[in-house]
């Protein structure tokens, strides 16, 4: 029933708790099952414990980076609002397309940076 469960929800703890059933049948009866149990139990706690720690150790950068792009923007947005007169020459036209592109650029890295599939 647990093989089946993780077959069709894909819950990895259904599959390791069907091989625990399983192999306590022919070996071990219910002893082992209650310290397979145990293992098991423990293993979850330590993934979570790691999975939350990395999470908490990848919320810094996350923050760093959006400060970062948010006076970017800012100094974008006071040099083309304020400053205008100085981007008249092609050139201050192009570093403030580099400025822009490179913001653009770390706000893509920030949204990959906080959608890592492994700690969903």
């Amino acid at each position: 029933m647990f093989k089946d469960l993780a077959a069709k929800y894909g819950v990895q703890e259904f599959d390791a708790i069907s091989s625990i059933v399983s192999a306590t049948e022919y070996s071990g009866g219910g002893q082992a099952a209650a310290k397979g149990f145990a293992r098991l139990g423990s293993a979850l706690r330590k993934r979570d414990k790691l999975l939350a720690e990395r999470a908490k150790e990848t919320m810094e950068p996350m923050i760093a980076a959006w400060v970062v792009i948010v006076m970017m923007l800012a100094g974008i947005v006071v040099d083309v609002t304020f400053l205008r007169d100085m981007f008249q020459d092609a050139a201050a036209k192009l570093v403030l397309s580099a400025a822009l592109a490179l913001t653009l650029l770390m706000l893509v890295m920030a949204r990959k940076l906080g959608q890592s599939k492994d700690l969903d």
